[in-house]
């Protein structure tokens, strides 16, 4: 059994998910959460030892104040950003059908990817506040940078919570349409043959 940072209920409280929806479908979406998003936050070292305490029921009152203050909001913004699609549909025997009821209507596709970003949003601020709280607080959280193990399986925790594509910049000529295939390849594209 997976050690869970919020309940069920702390997400029906805490957001815009009703009481009506099973907790059966909000369990795999939070520990998803957690070993998606907020593993490579705080690193290997620190979620085991944190994972340790929860489940020996001795949690240190520094990791109460992680836990109560910063982990919990992030991974309750972490799992409604990954609920949005699941619980728009259903899954049967026959069929995956999307959700509707008599006084209402399912939203569109554009709508739930819009919900999508800004709970995406919320959650790298709440994770970003995690960051800078462990950063600020070394002697409190030594686990937070020391990595232990030398394993492919050890993840060291991230800079940063924020996430963004990389620029590739503009084509020479903005008016020259250039197949995808060869815009950054040789003379074509942006790299400079000189280089």
């Amino acid at each position: 059994m997976s050690v869970l940072f919020i309940s069920e209920k702390y997400i029906k409280d805490n957001s815009y998910i009703d009481n009506n929806v099973e907790d059966k479908l909000i369990t795999p979406l939070i520990i998803l959460a957690q070993d998606k998003h907020i593993l490579p936050i705080i690193g290997t070292s620190l979620w085991n030892d944190l994972i340790s305490q929860i489940t020996a029921s001795s949690v240190s009152t520094d990791y109460q104040d992680l836990l109560n203050n910063y982990l919990q909001k992030a991974t309750l913004w972490w799992t409604l950003a990954e609920a949005v699609l699941p619980l728009s549909y259903k899954f049967t025997n026959k069929n995956v059908m999307q959700k509707s009821s008599d006084n209402s209507q399912p939203a569109s596709m554009p709508d739930l990817i819009k919900l999508k970003d800004q709970f995406t949003q919320n959650a790298e601020y709440y994770c970003e506040r995690v960051t800078r709280h462990l950063r600020a607080n070394p002697d409190k959280f030594p686990l937070y940078l020391q990595i232990t193990g030398n394993s492919l399986e050890t993840i060291r925790p991230e800079g940063t919570a924020y996430n963004t594509g990389m620029y590739l910049g503009k084509p020479r000529d903005p008016n020259k349409k250039i197949p995808f295939s060869e815009l950054y390849q040789g003379k074509n594209g942006l790299c400079a043959e000189d280089i």
